[in-house]
């Protein structure tokens, strides 16, 4: 931390390194501004003042640093600080990393600031197809392995019913080529389960309701699936602090659980709940349930209460317990509640962290 014993001037204060602004608090006046961070903002040399960078930031980031910089200042915030800001023709991620420098009475607000936008295209990017790649697996995951073990059911009964020896060993043929078909899907589908127990977080704030409508909207779109899906939230906007690709994933493991365990034109519904300390999210189907006694257990690593689907869709035995970890790893806490014959529900919270939510 710049410490000194008297007043701090302008000269003392513009020529450290990679110091990109300088702020009084006490006399809420904006002291020193770097020329890069003017020229992306489009601000004059002749109006730097606080306000005018103010009315820049974004209106759905405004109230989250303005909260943060009254944290730092009263000495609870030690961290980063993203937002976007308007420029000349459109407006910029910025990463601030901000410190407090006390000299008697006077207090600064120094900073640096760095323009991510290309960085948080990048990983919107990948993280859109990645949550696309995902939906696609796990519906054809479930949609190719019903047909296929349907067709492996009359390849049987060809094989039984056939008069000659070479109509039973084609038959056997198509039934061993189904078999390596659904080896392949399962593995590929194990494979990415698997790839999720990396615990590298790479956390962004990310508004979650758009992104599970988004998800949500893929399935409505398909036309193989035969189940109603439903969403709902109790705000348009809910902004957290997530690894999104990672919480995406235990989207998709339930929606995999719930297409194993559901029938056709059963109900799948997901609801966002956001309260004054945490976000609840609600995870419902309208299938087969899940025996009391086998509740205790589902969130275990190779699970005896593990089964096969309705359409004979093996089981992992990593599901539920990739989901659980990875809500732990965001500090939250998922549950179930089922019962036989009438379907399943399961219950995640996510805290809010002011600082960073």
């Amino acid at each position: 931390m710049l410490m000194k014993n008297g007043p701090y001037q302008f000269s003392d204060i513009q020529f450290i390194n990679n110091l990109h602004f300088a702020y009084d608090i006490n006399a809420e006046t904006l002291l020193f501004i770097s020329q890069e961070i003017k020229q992306l903002l489009g601000i004059g040399d002749g109006d730097i003042s606080s306000a005018a960078l103010i009315q820049r930031v974004h209106e759905d980031d405004l109230p989250l640093l303005l909260e943060q910089l009254k944290q730092l200042k009263e000495g609870n915030f030690n961290g980063q600080i993203q937002f976007r800001a308007r420029g000349p023709e459109n407006y910029r991620w910025f990463r601030m990393l901000p410190l407090l420098a006390r000299s008697g009475a006077q207090t600064l607000l120094l900073g640096n600031i760095n323009d991510i936008t290309d960085e948080i295209a990048q990983v919107e990017m990948i993280a859109k197809y990645t949550h696309k790649k995902n939906s696609i697996l796990h519906m054809l995951g479930h949609d190719l392995r019903g047909p296929i073990n349907i067709a492996q059911t009359v390849l049987q009964l060809m094989k039984h019913d056939a008069s000659s020896e070479l109509m039973q060993q084609r038959a056997q043929h198509v039934s061993e080529t189904l078999t390596e078909s659904l080896k392949m899907i399962n593995s590929l589908l194990s494979r990415e389960f698997m790839e999720t127990t990396d615990i590298t977080l790479y956390k962004k704030r990310i508004n979650i309701v758009k992104k599970i409508a988004e998800y949500i909207e893929e399935y409505r779109r398909s036309t193989t699936t035969k189940r109603t899906f439903t969403f709902f939230s109790n705000k348009d906007e809910i902004y957290l602090m997530l690894d999104e690709a990672k919480f995406m994933q235990v989207m998709n493991n339930l929606m995999s659980n719930a297409l194993k365990f559901t029938h056709p034109g059963d109900t799948v519904t997901v609801t966002i709940t956001q309260e004054p300390e945490m976000v609840r999210f609600s995870f419902t189907d309208t299938g087969i349930g899940i025996p009391e006694d086998q509740l205790p257990r589902i969130f275990d690593k190779f699970t005896s209460a593990g089964r096969n689907g309705l359409n004979g869709e093996p089981t992992t035995g990593l599901g539920l317990s990739v989901v659980k970890d990875i809500v732990s790893w965001h500090g939250g806490k998922i549950w179930c509640q089922s019962e036989v014959n009438k379907g399943t529900t399961f219950i995640i919270n996510i805290p809010i962290n002011i600082s960073t939510a």
